[in-house]
């Protein structure tokens, strides 16, 4: 039991160098980057300089007027959300519109089907009845085949008698 603790965290050890490698290897890339590159470090550091100033402009702004921000954050959410709201009931009002379309369009397919399987039925009776008198015609041409065969072997067997 203890040699299964203690190769859990041996395990857990190795475990968590994946992401150290990972931060370092991103780190050596941007390094490596940044010095071949002078137009890219030329933008990373216009970036930097403009994140810096934005937040101490925003800092200051907490520090002179904290209420007044706080009021600014929770009229930008509430607006966001009302405005959100608005897009959520919009989309409700188009499913259910189209939601409508879509359930008359299904039934109206729905008669159609029916018709056309009653129609196909229809046309199968009566081609089974066709089907039937076919049948019949080939079973008289059958029946007289083997009449005609008959008086043949007739006609046949007096000639060979005489």
């Amino acid at each position: 039991m203890v040699q299964n603790y203690e190769n859990n965290q041996s395990r857990t050890r190795k475990g968590n160098k994946l992401p150290l490698a990972m931060v370092s290897g991103a780190l050596v890339g941007a390094v490596v980057v940044l010095a071949a590159d002078s137009e890219e470090r030329r933008r990373l550091k216009s970036g930097s300089s403009n994140a810096k100033h934005k937040v101490s402009d925003y800092a200051t702004r907490v520090k002179e007027d904290p209420q007044g921000v706080k009021d600014d954050w929770l009229g930008r959410i509430q607006s966001a959300a009302s405005i959100t709201k608005e897009a959520v009931q919009k989309i409700q009002e188009i499913l259910d519109e189209q939601g409508s379309q879509i359930k008359e369009s299904a039934q109206d397919i729905q008669h159609e089907s029916k018709e056309m399987i009653e129609t196909a039925k229809d046309a199968g009776e009566e081609l089974q009845s066709v089907g039937d008198k076919a049948q019949e015609a080939k079973e008289e041409l059958s029946s007289d085949n083997e009449t005609n065969e008959t008086e043949e072997t007739t006609i046949t067997d007096i000639n060979d008698k005489k």
